[in-house]
């Protein structure tokens, strides 16, 4: 979906993955979009990966649960923002779009 808003998708296909990506091409990346449950590491750890390689990294995050629960459950992490399955097109360009301008990476 994101290639079709006209941003370059580099994927993983799980969590170890992403993280060896985001080390090798991190200053190429502007935003993480990662769904919460993916093999191999669960998303508070690849959050604190992805921290330790980058404390500005902005991260969204898909979740079956509601958006008030990610937020609440990752309010320390600082997602730049969090979207609930099903995700649509048009909710997955805004969020991503709002966290690679906002000048604050977390969410509200």
């Amino acid at each position: 979906m994101l290639d079709f808003g006209g941003y370059t998708v580099v994927s993983a296909s799980d969590g170890c993955r992403g993280a060896d990506i985001y080390q090798r091409e991190g200053e190429q990346i502007d935003c993480v979009f990662r769904n919460l449950s993916i093999p191999k590491r669960n998303a508070e750890e690849a959050l604190q990966e992805l921290r330790k390689l980058d404390p500005n990294v902005r991260v969204v995050l898909a979740s079956g649960f509601t958006e008030r629960e990610m937020l609440d459950r990752f309010r320390a992490a600082g997602l730049s923002g969090v979207l609930q399955k099903p995700v649509l097109m048009s909710s997955l360009l805004t969020k991503v779009r709002a966290a690679i301008e906002s000048p604050d990476r977390a969410a509200d």
